[in-house]
């Protein structure tokens, strides 16, 4: 083959984690194209073609756009009222762990739990 026949330069990433791929394995290191008596450790893939085509920062994607997976649009306007929910509802438990004994919850003064202030002292 050719080096003109090349349309682009992809990088793929193997699923290691969800193979327990190790490094049990031992390569030579080579300096300046020359083999040296130094070892690193290889990786060793168990499952070597569940690869995943990273397309993160490829300038030539368009060559390989048809192996791209469709993804669902987004309702914007839902992911941010689930967002702001999930971070209320985390702060609220966050104050309910952290309330002393007899101590008026924010329903009790009519406060949310957005409204009070939050003071952090350090030592």
């Amino acid at each position: 083959m050719s080096h003109q026949s090349v349309l682009c330069v992809v990088n793929v990433q193997h699923n290691c984690a969800a193979h327990a791929c190790d490094t049990q394995g031992q390569t030579s290191v080579y300096e300046e194209h020359e083999r040296t008596t130094h070892m690193k450790p290889r990786t060793r893939h168990f499952v070597p073609e569940d690869i995943m085509l990273n397309m993160a920062q490829m300038h030539d994607a368009i060559h390989v756009q048809r192996f791209r997976i469709a993804t669902n649009a987004l309702d914007r306007d839902h992911a941010i009222m689930l967002g702001a929910k999930s971070k209320v509802e985390a702060q609220k438990q966050k104050q309910a762990k952290n309330a002393k004994p007899g101590q008026q919850s924010s329903k009790s003064t009519g406060l949310s739990s957005l409204a009070r202030p939050v003071v952090t002292l350090s030592t």
